[in-house]
């Protein structure tokens, strides 16, 4: 769902503010895989279960 959010330019939401994502990072964590996602204008990454996609415009 992310990695089609970066290919199409879709709008993400996180905290109540829409924003696009930049960076999309996988690696291993303890067993399991940990995904951080980098939003356009920020520069800690934020934890992909906190992003959702926004709503798109029709």
């Amino acid at each position: 769902m992310l990695l089609r959010a970066i290919h199409k330019c879709q709008r993400v939401f996180y905290q109540g503010k829409y924003n696009h994502i930049h960076v999309l990072r996988t690696g291993p964590s303890g067993g399991a895989i940990e995904t951080e996602v980098y939003l356009t204008g920020r520069k800690d990454p934020v934890p992909a279960s906190e992003v959702t996609l926004a709503p798109e415009v029709t």
